[in-house]
């Protein structure tokens, strides 16, 4: 059950006050439909929910509007691919469909503020099953295809894989990964990465932390 909450700031600084009612006012710009959904959207001109930022800023904001934050991770959950993928970026189009984008991962900052949607729902069990699964099969789809050499460490594969867009480490790496194995053009990539190899990390951490809400104590210890 979606709790209702609310937001509120008063004071009697004129310009500031000004100043908060104009943010808050244009953040309201930023929720929009996404075939039936409302989400909330990074803003600025990025018109798609991106999985490097906007589960953590739909959490973030959910004490304005708990549906937004709750559909920024479902959403993502809800189109993860039966070999485990999550999509790097979810776009809604003005025809009312929308199109979850398995080109790249742009980050991972999901696990944390998803475990965090659980406790802003008052603890709902079905969702934190729905969480601990998402996560599992992530984490194995990591491991299946993104150590491609063995060597333990998974593997950067494009430009857009850790939200360093264009950064000149990449130099001649591909923007989008869209093939389930590495690029065989490219000097740079498959790149041994921390960055992808702490998406692992993430998901066991917060997989330990549901398996201590459950209770399993030995499940929390592997």
């Amino acid at each position: 059950m979606i709790k209702n909450t609310s937001v509120k700031f008063e004071t009697s600084n004129a310009l500031l006050q000004k100043l908060v009612n104009t943010a808050e006012q244009k953040s309201l710009e930023n929720l929009k439909d996404f075939a039936g959904r409302t989400v909330l959207i990074e803003g600025g001109g990025y018109e798609k929910i991106w999985l490097e930022t906007q589960p953590m800023g739909g959490e973030m904001y959910a004490k304005h509007n708990m549906t937004a934050a709750l559909n920024n991770h479902l959403l993502f959950m809800r189109t993860q691919r039966e070999d485990g993928r999550i999509a790097g970026s979810i776009q809604g189009f003005p025809d009312g469909t929308v199109e979850a984008q398995f080109n790249k991962f742009q980050g991972f900052c999901f696990p944390w503020s998803a475990l965090n949607m659980y406790y802003w729902m008052g603890e709902d069990k079905a969702y934190l099953d729905q969480l601990a699964d998402c996560l599992e099969k992530f984490d194995a789809y990591l491991w299946a295809v993104r150590d491609s050499n063995g060597d333990g460490i998974l593997e950067s594969w494009c430009k857009y894989d850790t939200g360093e867009d264009n950064a000149v480490r990449y130099g001649d790496a591909p923007n989008y990964a869209t093939e389930e194995v590495p690029p065989t053009d490219s000097n740079v990539v498959p790149m041994a990465s921390m960055d992808v190899t702490s998406f692992s990390y993430s998901c066991r951490d917060t997989l330990c932390e549901i398996a201590l809400i459950r209770g399993d104590m030995a499940e929390a210890k592997n």
